[in-house]
């Protein structure tokens, strides 16, 4: 399109480019707003759901007897 706008007279090229920014206005626009309705959905259907997220309190999955320990020593140094 802007090629054509090039070769064009000054207002047709100005309108153009009006069109063309216009264009990309409304498309980062509706991204946006489509990005916001995504986000409220999941967190409406976190604040919905009866189940906690996460691991249960006080449960680790990876954790080496290393660095438990480490932890612990930490902890308790204070």
């Amino acid at each position: 399109m802007l090629d054509v706008a090039q070769s064009q007279d000054l207002v047709t090229r100005t309108a153009m480019e009006g069109v063309i920014k216009l264009f990309l206005i409304v498309e980062l626009d509706r991204t946006g707003q489509q990005l916001l309705y995504i986000s409220k959905a999941i967190k409406d259907g976190i604040a919905a759901s009866s189940k906690s997220s996460g691991r249960k309190q006080g449960q680790v999955d990876k954790l080496s007897l290393e660095l438990k320990a480490n932890i612990y020593k930490y902890l308790h140094d204070r």
